[in-house]
């Protein structure tokens, strides 16, 4: 796991994400006078990277198909949405990690969400931050455990009642993720393999 408030001056397992963005510690904390600053940041305007921040690798803190709890207090200069995604191996589409976060200028705000690790690691797998607004971001008091997620599953709570209880996933999603997939849900619905385009061969994926 990871456990990190930068009270020790290093930021050296933290990379930036995002062209033109730089990393930089500063007298800015939630519990103490440090935290992670991601400066430099521009808004490109695709849902999948709004200007990018500051990142890490989880590749050698995790272990494979396993969940952890996220939690980490994130501000920013201008009233934003912060978004936390991932991607393995420096994948085309990257995934949202827990709920979007709506914080108030200058306002440190609490973020939780829940990140499921992929079945096997043989690469890097960057967790990163976001904002919907270019400027400055701020990271500190960062943990991530590991976690279950319910002590029963969707599959066992609601199979007898509803029979199927299912989600939607991408090719990608289910080569890199079938444990917590078969382990949540007894049926899936595939996601972009469905759409227009793949079925009629128009984009390959």
């Amino acid at each position: 796991g990871v456990n990190v408030d930068f009270s020790n001056g290093d930021i050296s397992m933290f990379q930036a994400e995002g062209q033109g963005v730089k990393l930089l510690l500063v007298n800015d904390g939630v519990n103490d006078t440090s935290s992670l600053k991601a400066t430099g940041r521009t808004k490109s305007g695709n849902w999948w990277d709004w200007g990018c921040g500051m990142a890490i690798d989880l590749a050698k803190y995790v272990k494979p198909g396993k969940t952890y709890s996220v939690k980490c207090y994130l501000k920013c200069e201008k009233d934003a949405t912060f978004t936390v995604r991932s991607k393995v191996n420096n994948g085309r589409f990257p995934n949202q990690v827990g709920p979007t976060l709506d914080v108030k200028a200058g306002t440190w705000t609490e973020y939780e969400g829940i990140f499921a690790s992929p079945d096997t690691i043989n690469g890097s797998i960057i967790l990163y931050w976001d904002a919907s607004v270019a400027s400055d971001i701020y990271l500190d008091s960062l943990v991530i455990k590991e976690t279950k997620v319910l002590d029963s599953t969707f599959k066992d709570k609601f199979s007898g009642i509803f029979g199927n209880v299912g989600t939607c996933n991408t090719y990608t999603q289910m080569r890199d993720n079938k444990l917590f997939t078969t382990t949540q849900y007894n049926s899936v619905t595939m996601e972009n393999e469905t759409k227009t385009q793949q079925l009629l061969n128009k984009e390959k994926i």
